[in-house]
Order: C-alpha cells, then structure tokens, then sequence
C-alpha cells in the first residue's frame, strides 16, 4: 500500500501557520492582546515594550482577570469567551473571537501569561516556549491579567528576518496603541519604549482629553467637533481644520462601534470632503467614531479583524462626507481657504536679495531660442522643449462640446519665445484667465505658485541661510513628532530649523529658513516632521528634497483665496521667469491654451 500524499499536520505546525495570519509583526501582538483587555473589561491597560517589540512586550491590565481553568483553556486554539455559537458571529461586539491569539503569539515566542480574579486569595502562572507548555504554577498577583512575550520570532528565522528596524517596529506599536486609544477615551493607556513613557491617556471617557493627550494641545486647539447623524448611523469626533495638514493617512482614525478598522471608502469620504483645501500629498488629521448597528455590518472578513464590510456602503460614504462638510464650511468656521490673500502686492518671492543673487540669471535663459530641459524625479520622464497644453478637437457631431473635448500635449516650436501673458480675472477664485494677444490661456494658480517657489526653492545649493526669531516658538509635540525630532534634529538644522529641548515633549524653535514667514514656521516644521517619521527619510538630501516639496505646497496660494489684478500679474509674471512653467512640480499642467482656431472648433465655426 503507498504512503498517502496528504497528511494531517502536526499542532506546533497548525500554530505556527495560524501565527502567520494573524501575528505578522510585535504590532499585531500588541493590538491582539491590548483588545483582550479591553473585552476583559479593563479601566487601565499598560504596554511596554523593548527593542521594537521584538526583544519584550508586557501588557497589564486591571480587567477581570482568569481562573486556572480559564488560564490553561486560553492558549488552546478555538478556545474563545466571547462567542458561543456561529449566530454570535453576525452580532459579535468585543474586539476579537477567534480564539487563536494566545496560542498563535505562544507559537513564535517565549510566553508567559499571570492572572488573578477578585475574590481569589492567588493567580495563576503559565509558561509556553515556542508552543511548547513549560509549567503552570500558582503565584501571586494583582487582579487582572500580565502577559509577556520575549525574543517573538525565535523559532521562525525567516519571519524574524522581515522586521524592521526597532525604531520603525516601535513606530507601529505607537501607532496601534494611539487608535485604540482613541476608540478608548474612556481607559487610561500608558506605552513604555524602552523605559521611557511614550504615551498616556487621561481615561476620563472624553474623546477630547484623549486626542488632547495624544497630539497635544496646540493640535487639537486646531479640531472642529464632529456630531452627525443621518438616518441610523451616527458619526461623531473631530477633524482638522485645512492648515492642518499631515503627510500620510496615518493620522486618520476610524472605529466602527468600538473597533478600529481601516477602509478604503472611508479615506475616499474624507479625501472627497476636503477636496479643493488641501494640496496634492497632504491628508488631514481625523478621529471619527462610528455608531452603526451589529447587524448592518461584517467583522469576519479579516484575520486581525482590521476591517469590516458594511451593508451599504454608500449611505455611509454620505454620512461621513456630510458630517465633514457641514463643519469645514459652516459659518463660524471660516476655512483657511476662504482667507484673503493678505499680501498687498503679489511677488514676496523675487524682492529678496538671497533670491537676486541665486537667481542671476533666470531672465536671460528665457531669451535663448530654445530652453533645456533637465529632469527631476518629480517631473515627467519625457523630454521635452517647451510645451503647453491645448485642445485638439475635431467636432464631427452636435453633441460634441467643450466639456467632452480631450486635452493633449503640444511641443512649441524650438524658436517660441515663452510669451507675454496679460491676466484678465480671476475665475471661481482658482482660475487665472490670461492671454498673450492671441491665444487664451486658463492658469491655475495654485499650480503656477507651487512651480514657482519649487524652482525657487531648489535653485538654493547651499543649506538655507536662517533668520533668529524675535521670541521663540515653543511647540508641544505628540510623540510621533517627538521621535522624528530626536531622529533628524541634525538634518533639520541643515534646512534651516534650530531648536532644543525644553520639555520632554517640548521644543523651543529659534531659527528658520530665511524665506519662510514665521507665521508659517509652525505648521510647515510639524509637517516636515510627520512626513519624516512616516516616510523613513534616511538622508540630508531626501529631507531637503521633502522640505522643497512640502514647502512649496504649504506657502502656494490655494484655491478660494483672491486674487487682484496685480496680484495675478504678478504671478503670472513670475511663472514664466522659471525655467519649466509649464507644469508643477507633480508634472500637472500650470495653464492650459485655446488658439483661436481650437474656440471656432468649440464653437463650430470651422
């Protein structure tokens, strides 16, 4: 008889596979354990953690802790106090159900796992070493429950060899601890990294204390409370005002009933809802809490339950994109965007004496019969001489019209001169309608302005010049912007920003670039600062590469701010001095030109 080819496979196999869906890296362990807390009923939950998680993490909790039954029943797979049959799955509310964490955590590392009940004189002591049960033991203990888990991956090289650095391991462990805090505003959390208190909630049930605690009071001086409800969803927290501005989604916060979840829709409803306030690459800060019933949603559609499906998609896209319009427009909120242009004439820029000597030579390069064109990583890869971007439109039917005509790239002649544009008004307060005296050109001066302080920006070699503030600015940071500060103090000195310490989570801002207006400092180094920890930026030239970019997006003029005549010459002006003018520096067209022939063409005439 042959030997069968399927064979069953052994439990340290069946726990280690089970690992790998729901224990990917030391966050996941943290957030599987953190939630047992939390359905343990716990009021205060600590979390610490060594070398990324990698090397140590205990969670301790004050819920209502296990028998010794319990204790041993608990790192059994399938073995869960938080189901009893399949139909509690589509009504399921604790955090989790499975029954696989424990087993699946003990599988891949050194466990250890203490619990006491009230009314019971001692606890109970469980060791595991990679799955394998070392002993059981009465000890004593405070009501609640410790775990620990050392050296996590000892016995799976391959998966240990995947981890990041401790920094970025530690990075999201912060991460996972901040949104369950956030969906916890009524427990105290507490995060120790390396013997340093990280983090630490009030736990007084007030979303405002916690988000204040966590990101700090000048951020959150800058949040609109949320509270909408339409039809039977409910949608309630707070979001940023558009100055606000981070460099990644992940400081958007989303719970469904309680649990954190991450979804695509509702990043969509968000990015929709501040559409035409924030530039390009910039997302706001968001916590929104989520009240929808049981029924209406599906939490068994992820190993680590990080998302759920909702039964209709659309009326909660509705209810989120509502309640984020009706505070970023309401009256009394007037947005950033809506703001006068506060500059009495427009052209800041070009009038210092550092720009007139880093630029000698920019009017001349735009008399030569043809201009060079040298691409950055930013741009479009295709060479190019001069383009604009115009409208081919052959109209072959009535139902052909403006609206449906498909812009298209066309090359200038070598020997065009980039033209004399004469600005006419100012459309919907963010388009520029101009004209060179034949053809019409609709600029958007969001775009123009951010080429222009690119190029400005970047044709600088040097590390920037600084000017020493009057009096200083002292920021409170979150303990995000704390680590990207210790980890790139020294490369942001080399842009221009001079601070120290003052405070554990406090610095005092002395010094800025020359050209950023110290009106603006606050908001551009907490950017840079989110974007650095978010993006790993391992050098001086990645973060002044960053610094360009997020600078020349945070200072441009935006859409809803008004322009006057001599404010939109000026621009203009200036956008053709520059050496490519055609485009920003994402490679989005600046202007856009009618000829006289493509408006007969619109119009029919030809």
């Amino acid at each position: 008889m042959t030997e069968p080819k399927i064979r069953l496979l052994d439990d340290t196999s069946i726990n280690k596979i089970a690992a790998g869906e729901v224990i990917d890296r030391p966050s996941s362990v943290v957030k599987e354990l953190v939630e047992n807390s939390l359905d343990a009923g716990a009021s205060r939950i600590e979390v610490e953690i060594e070398a990324g998680g990698v090397g140590k993490i205990r969670v301790t909790d004050d819920g209502c802790g296990m028998s010794e039954q319990d204790v041993r029943l608990a790192v059994l797979r399938h073995a869960t106090s938080k189901i009893r049959s399949s139909d509690d799955l589509f009504t399921v509310e604790s955090m989790g159900f499975r029954g696989e964490a424990l087993p699946s955590i003990a599988s891949v590392a050194k466990f250890s796992l203490i619990s006491r009940q009230s009314g019971s004189p001692l606890g109970t002591r469980l060791d595991i070493s990679g799955g394998q049960l070392q002993d059981v033991v009465e000890c004593g203990a405070e009501v609640g429950t410790v775990v620990l888990v050392s050296d996590l991956f000892f016995n799976t090289p391959p998966r240990l060899k995947f981890m990041k650095t401790a920094a970025a391991e530690s990075a999201h462990i912060h991460d996972i601890v901040v949104r369950l805090a956030i969906a916890r505003p009524d427990v105290v959390f507490r995060l120790i990294n390396n013997g340093r208190t990280s983090l630490q909630t009030p736990g007084t049930g007030r979303l405002a204390d916690t988000l204040s605690a966590l990101y700090g009071p000048d951020t959150f001086a800058q949040l609109f409370a949320v509270d909408h409800t339409e039809a039977d969803i409910r949608i309630s927290g707070y979001a940023a005002r558009p100055s606000v501005r981070k460099g990644s989604r992940q400081w958007q916060t989303f719970t469904v009933n309680r649990r954190v979840i991450g979804s695509r829709m509702l990043n969509r409803a968000v990015d929709t809802a501040y559409q035409t306030l924030l530039p390009n690459g910039s997302y706001p800060l968001v916590s929104l809490h989520i009240e929808i019933s049981a029924q209406q949603i599906d939490v068994n559609v992820h190993p680590q339950k990080a998302e759920v499906k909702f039964q209709d998609e659309r009326a909660l896209f509705r209810a989120i994109h509502a309640a984020l319009k009706n505070v970023l427009y309401a009256p009394e909120h007037p947005t950033e965007a809506a703001a006068a242009f506060d500059h009495a004439n427009y052209r800041p820029a070009y009038q210092s004496s550092y720009v007139q000597e880093s630029l000698p030579s920019l009017e001349a390069s735009h008399r030569q019969t043809s201009i060079a064109w040298t691409r950055t990583e930013n741009e479009s890869e295709k060479p190019e001489s001069a383009v604009t971007v115009g409208h081919n439109v052959e109209v072959s039917a009535p139902s052909v019209s403006a609206a449906t005509a498909e812009p298209v790239v066309a090359e200038l002649p070598a020997t065009q001169v980039t033209p004399k544009l004469t600005a006419l008004c100012q459309f919907r307060q963010c388009y520029i309608l101009a004209s060179d005296g034949d053809c019409l050109y609709i600029v958007d001066q969001h775009a123009a302005h951010e080429r222009i302080l690119f190029d400005l920006l970047s044709s600088q070699q040097s590390p920037s010049h600084f000017q020493t503030l009057l009096i200083p600015d002292v920021l409170d940071l979150d303990p995000l912007e704390v680590q990207a500060a210790e980890s790139f103090a020294a490369e942001l000195a080399g842009l221009g920003f001079i601070f120290d310490w003052v405070g554990p989570t406090s610095v005092r801002l002395s010094e800025l670039p020359t050209h950023i207006p110290p009106s603006e400092a606050r908001s551009l180094f907490r950017q840079i600062l989110s974007a650095a920890q978010s993006y790993k930026i391992p050098d001086i030239e990645a973060l002044r590469k960053l610094w360009i970019e997020t600078a020349a997006c945070h200072m441009a003029v935006r859409f809803g701010q008004n322009l006057n005549q001599q404010q939109m010459q000026g621009l203009l002006d200036d956008l053709l001095k520059t050496p490519r003018p055609y485009s920003c520096p994402h490679g989005r067209p600046t202007l856009i030109r009618f000829s006289e022939q493509d408006l007969a063409k619109l119009f029919k005439r030809i």
